[in-house]
Protein backbone atom coordinates (compact mmCIF):
# COMPACT_ATOMS: atom_id res chain seq x y z
CA UNK A 1 0.00 0.00 0.00
CA UNK A 2 1.44 3.35 -1.06
CA UNK A 3 0.42 6.13 1.29
CA UNK A 4 -0.14 9.61 -0.14
CA UNK A 5 1.45 11.74 2.59
CA UNK A 6 -0.19 14.88 1.17
CA UNK A 7 -3.73 13.52 1.35
CA UNK A 8 -6.10 15.20 3.78
CA UNK A 9 -9.86 15.00 4.13
CA UNK A 10 -9.81 18.58 5.40
CA UNK A 11 -11.03 20.08 8.63
CA UNK A 12 -14.72 19.66 7.76
CA UNK A 13 -14.12 16.05 6.66
CA UNK A 14 -12.43 15.25 9.98
CA UNK A 15 -15.37 16.80 11.84
CA UNK A 16 -17.83 14.68 9.83
CA UNK A 17 -15.82 11.51 10.48
CA UNK A 18 -15.51 12.33 14.19
CA UNK A 19 -19.25 12.90 14.54
CA UNK A 20 -20.09 9.75 12.58
CA UNK A 21 -17.75 7.65 14.76
CA UNK A 22 -19.12 9.18 17.96
CA UNK A 23 -22.75 8.68 16.93
CA UNK A 24 -22.22 5.10 15.73
CA UNK A 25 -19.67 3.76 18.15
CA UNK A 26 -17.73 5.71 20.74
CA UNK A 27 -20.69 7.29 22.54
CA UNK A 28 -21.79 3.73 23.34
CA UNK A 29 -18.48 2.73 24.97
CA UNK A 30 -17.74 3.24 28.67
CA UNK A 31 -15.98 6.57 29.06
CA UNK A 32 -12.72 5.19 30.52
CA UNK A 33 -12.41 2.78 27.58
CA UNK A 34 -13.59 5.19 24.92
CA UNK A 35 -11.02 6.01 22.24
CA UNK A 36 -10.49 9.66 21.39
CA UNK A 37 -12.83 10.53 18.47
CA UNK A 38 -10.35 13.11 17.14
CA UNK A 39 -7.63 10.47 17.04
CA UNK A 40 -10.00 7.98 15.39
CA UNK A 41 -10.86 10.54 12.68
CA UNK A 42 -7.14 11.00 11.99
CA UNK A 43 -6.73 7.21 11.77
CA UNK A 44 -9.51 7.03 9.19
CA UNK A 45 -7.79 9.82 7.26
CA UNK A 46 -4.50 7.85 7.32
CA UNK A 47 -6.34 4.75 6.13
CA UNK A 48 -7.88 6.68 3.24
CA UNK A 49 -4.44 8.09 2.33
CA UNK A 50 -3.35 4.53 1.55
CA UNK A 51 -6.13 3.95 -0.97
CA UNK A 52 -5.94 4.60 -4.68
CA UNK A 53 -6.84 8.15 -5.81
CA UNK A 54 -10.15 6.90 -7.22
CA UNK A 55 -11.21 5.38 -3.89
CA UNK A 56 -9.99 8.42 -1.96
CA UNK A 57 -12.12 10.67 -4.17
CA UNK A 58 -15.08 8.38 -3.64
CA UNK A 59 -14.73 8.54 0.14
CA UNK A 60 -14.44 12.33 0.04
CA UNK A 61 -17.71 12.48 -1.91
CA UNK A 62 -19.31 10.12 0.61
CA UNK A 63 -18.25 12.39 3.47
CA UNK A 64 -19.69 15.42 1.69
CA UNK A 65 -22.90 13.55 0.96
CA UNK A 66 -23.21 12.46 4.59
CA UNK A 67 -22.70 16.04 5.74
CA UNK A 68 -25.47 17.31 3.43
CA UNK A 69 -27.86 14.34 3.80
CA UNK A 70 -29.87 15.79 6.71
CA UNK A 71 -30.82 18.81 4.57
CA UNK A 72 -32.43 16.47 2.04
CA UNK A 73 -34.15 14.57 4.87
CA UNK A 74 -35.90 17.67 6.18
CA UNK A 75 -33.48 18.78 8.89
CA UNK A 76 -32.41 22.42 8.93
CA UNK A 77 -28.77 21.69 9.67
CA UNK A 78 -25.94 19.71 8.19
CA UNK A 79 -24.87 16.45 9.87
CA UNK A 80 -22.11 17.89 12.07
CA UNK A 81 -24.38 20.66 13.33
CA UNK A 82 -27.12 18.29 14.48
CA UNK A 83 -27.44 17.06 18.04
CA UNK A 84 -26.18 13.52 18.66
CA UNK A 85 -29.70 12.06 18.78
CA UNK A 86 -30.52 13.48 15.34
CA UNK A 87 -27.15 12.32 13.98
CA UNK A 88 -28.00 8.79 15.09
CA UNK A 89 -31.41 9.08 13.41
CA UNK A 90 -29.82 10.26 10.15
CA UNK A 91 -27.29 7.40 10.15
CA UNK A 92 -30.04 4.90 10.96
CA UNK A 93 -32.23 6.27 8.18
CA UNK A 94 -29.41 5.99 5.63
CA UNK A 95 -28.53 2.48 6.77
CA UNK A 96 -32.14 1.26 6.61
CA UNK A 97 -33.21 3.27 3.57
CA UNK A 98 -34.72 1.87 0.37
CA UNK A 99 -31.86 3.10 -1.81
CA UNK A 100 -29.49 0.14 -2.19
CA UNK A 101 -26.66 2.27 -3.61
CA UNK A 102 -26.92 4.70 -0.71
CA UNK A 103 -26.87 1.85 1.82
CA UNK A 104 -23.85 0.13 0.30
CA UNK A 105 -21.89 3.38 0.03
CA UNK A 106 -22.63 4.19 3.65
CA UNK A 107 -21.60 0.67 4.64
CA UNK A 108 -18.18 1.22 3.05
CA UNK A 109 -17.72 4.44 5.02
CA UNK A 110 -18.92 2.77 8.22
CA UNK A 111 -16.56 -0.17 7.66
CA UNK A 112 -13.54 2.12 7.36
CA UNK A 113 -14.50 3.82 10.61
CA UNK A 114 -15.14 0.52 12.39
CA UNK A 115 -11.75 -0.85 11.31
CA UNK A 116 -10.00 2.08 12.93
CA UNK A 117 -12.02 2.06 16.16
CA UNK A 118 -11.86 -1.71 16.63
CA UNK A 119 -8.05 -1.68 16.24
CA UNK A 120 -7.71 0.80 19.12
CA UNK A 121 -6.02 -0.97 22.10
CA UNK A 122 -8.62 0.32 24.60
CA UNK A 123 -11.44 -1.13 22.51
CA UNK A 124 -9.62 -4.43 21.95
CA UNK A 125 -9.15 -4.75 25.70
CA UNK A 126 -12.79 -3.87 26.38
CA UNK A 127 -14.07 -6.61 24.07
CA UNK A 128 -11.41 -9.13 25.13
CA UNK A 129 -9.67 -9.37 21.77
CA UNK A 130 -6.34 -11.22 21.91
CA UNK A 131 -3.82 -10.96 19.05
CA UNK A 132 -1.79 -14.05 19.78
CA UNK A 133 -2.28 -17.24 17.84
CA UNK A 134 -4.34 -19.83 19.67
CA UNK A 135 -2.55 -22.75 18.00
CA UNK A 136 0.24 -24.42 19.94
CA UNK A 137 3.23 -25.56 17.96
CA UNK A 138 4.67 -29.00 18.77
Amino acid sequence: MVVDKNFQVGKSGLVTIKNMIAAMITDHIEEERRPDPDQMALEVERYLAGLSPLYRSGYLWLLRALEKAPLVMGYRRQFSNLGREDQVKVLDSIEKGNNYIQRILFLSLKTAALLMVMSEPKVEEAIGYEHSCLLHHS
